[in-house]
C-alpha cells in the first residue's frame, strides 16, 4: 500500500512540472499588418529619408522587416528604412513582414539637381542625364523619354533608342536594315527616319506608325536626291535634290503633295521647316532672297523679300522668322543672324559671328555660337546660359517646348553621352 502511495504522489508531482513548464512557454503573437509612418514622399537626387514601418499589433512575437525597392537605380532602401536618392524618376519602397509577408509601401518621387533662373518672362531649368552609348546629331525628347539615333559597342549608327528621363534602362525603338540612319524625327505618333546605304537607288525615307507599328517608305531614290525631312504632328516635308521639289506629305491621309520647286537650289535652301500652320523655305530668286510660306490647311502662298539674296537655315515661329543671311552662299563665316517680323516686314539683325543648329519654337529662339556655346532668345529677352567649360554639339527642340542639347565631344570614338534638357516655364505658373 505504502509502494502505490509513493508512485501516486511520483506521478503527481511529474504532472504539476508538466503543467508549471507549459505554463511557462510564452504566447505567440502573429502578425496581423503592417504600416509605414509616410506612404509618398519627395526627394532630389542625393538626398536621403527614412521610413519607419510599425507591426500590428504591436506585440506581435515577430518584428523582423525586410525592405526592398522597385528600382535600385532610383532609390537604394537599406535594412534599416534608410533611403538615398541615386536618379530622377519614381520607385516604390516596399517592407515585407518576415511572419505572414504582410506588406506597406511608399511611393518615393525623385526630383533632378537642376538648375533654375528666371530670365525675362520664364524661369528656365535644366537637367543632364549621361548615356553609356555615342548620339549621332538628330535627338530629342518625348514625354518621359530621351530618343537619338545612337552607336552603341561595335555597331553604325542604326539603332534609335529609347531612353527614359527616370533612369530605368533604354530600349531600342527601331533598328534599320540599312548601316546608317541620316535623319530621325519623331513624336508621340510618328518616327520618321532617311535611311541611307542601300545602294546607290536604294536610300530611303521611312515612317513608322509608332501606334501600330506599321511601316511606309515615304520616298525611295538615289541617296543624293533625299534631303533631311522634318516633321511637325501628321504633316512631313523634305526636299527631292534631284528635282528640287518641296514635298509635303500627310502621314494620317496619306496624301503627299509637291508645294513648290525651288529656283535656286542649294544647301542653304535644302531645309524646309514646318511650324505652326505653316509650311516654310527660303529661295534666291533674281539677284534677291525670299522667305516662302504655305498654309498647311488653306493652301495659300505668302511670300517676304529677305534682307540679303541668300537667307537659309531658316526657322519661322510665332509671326517672326529666323535666318542665318548672307551675300555670298559659299561664304560660311560672312553669315549673318537675322529676325524678321511678318507682321510689321521690319527685320533686324542679332548677331554677325558664325552660328550652329539654329532652331526656334513657340517664342523660344536658340543656337550654338561660334564658341560651342548655347544662345536663347525668350521674344526679345536673350538668355545666355553662360557655361565656359561646356561645348555643345547640336540642339532641337521638342513638340512641348523642351529643349534637347546634346554636348560637344570631339572624341569620335566616344562610347558616352551627355545630354541637357532645358525647359521654359512662364513666370507665376
Amino acid at each position: 500500500m505504502m509502494i502505490l502511495y509513493r508512485k501516486a504522489l511520483a506521478l503527481l508531482a511529474t504532472m504539476l512540472m508538466l503543467i508549471m513548464q507549459i505554463s511557462c512557454v510564452p504566447k505567440v503573437v502573429m502578425v496581423d499588418g503592417l504600416e509605414i509612418n509616410q506612404t509618398e514622399l519627395s526627394l532630389t537626387v542625393g538626398g536621403e529619408a527614412r521610413l519607419v514601418a510599425s507591426i500590428l499589433p504591436a506585440n506581435a512575437s515577430n518584428q523582423h522587416i525586410t525592405w526592398t525597392t522597385s528600382y535600385p537605380s532610383i532609390v537604394v532602401a537599406g535594412s534599416n528604412g534608410m533611403l538615398t536618392a541615386k536618379s530622377a524618376g519614381t520607385a516604390t519602397i516596399t517592407a515585407t513582414a518576415a511572419d505572414g509577408g504582410k506588406q506597406a509601401s511608399c511611393i518615393v518621387h525623385v526630383e533632378p539637381v537642376g538648375q533654375a533662373e528666371v530670365i525675362g518672362p520664364y524661369v528656365v531649368s535644366e537637367v543632364t542625364i549621361t548615356l553609356p552609348f555615342a548620339v549621332a546629331g538628330d535627338a530629342n525628347v518625348v514625354g518621359g523619354y530621351f530618343v537619338a539615333v545612337v552607336r552603341t559597342a561595335g555597331s553604325k549608327w542604326r539603332q534609335i533608342i529609347a531612353q527614359p528621363l527616370d533612369g530605368s534602362p533604354a530600349t531600342v525603338l527601331y533598328e534599320s536594315q540599312s548601316p546608317y540612319i541620316g535623319r530621325m524625327r519623331i513624336n508621340e505618333d510618328w518616327l520618321v527616319v532617311r535611311e541611307e546605304g542601300f545602294g546607290s537607288a536604294d536610300n530611303r525615307i521611312v515612317a513608322i506608325d509608332r501606334r501600330s507599328g506599321q511601316e511606309v517608305v515615304l520616298d525611295q531614290s538615289d541617296a543624293s536626291n533625299l534631303h533631311s525631312p522634318t516633321m511637325l504632328g501628321d504633316w512631313v516635308t523634305w526636299v527631292d535634290s534631284g528635282s528640287s521639289a518641296i514635298v509635303l506629305v500627310n502621314l494620317r491621309e496619306g496624301s503627299k503633295l509637291h508645294i513648290a520647286t525651288l529656283n535656286s537650289h542649294e544647301m542653304f535652301n535644302n531645309w524646309p521647316v514646318l511650324s505652326d500652320e505653316y509650311l516654310f523655305w527660303t529661295d534666291h530668286i533674281d539677284g534677291n532672297g525670299y522667305y516662302k510660306m504655305y498654309n498647311l490647311h488653306t493652301g495659300k502662298e505668302l511670300s517676304f523679300k529677305a534682307p540679303s539674296p541668300f537667307p537659309g537655315y531658316a526657322k519661322a515661329t510665332r509671326g517672326r522668322i529666323y535666318a542665318i543671311e548672307r551675300d555670298d552662299p559659299y561664304v560660311w563665316s560672312e553669315g549673318r543672324l537675322w529676325f524678321f517680323d511678318i507682321h510689321t516686314r521690319t527685320s533686324a539683325r542679332i548677331t554677325q559671328w558664325y552660328i550652329n543648329s539654329l532652331r526656334a519654337r513657340g517664342d523660344i529662339m536658340a543656337y550654338i555660337d561660334d564658341k560651342d556655346q548655347l544662345r536663347v532668345y525668350a521674344g526679345d529677352n536673350e538668355i545666355i546660359l553662360e557655361n565656359p567649360g561646356r561645348r555643345y554639339a547640336s540642339i532641337e527642340f521638342s513638340d512641348d517646348g523642351r529643349l534637347c542639347a546634346v554636348h560637344g565631344d570631339p572624341n569620335p570614338l566616344r562610347t558616352s553621352e551627355t545630354i541637357s534638357i532645358f525647359t521654359f516655364t512662364p513666370e507665376g505658373n
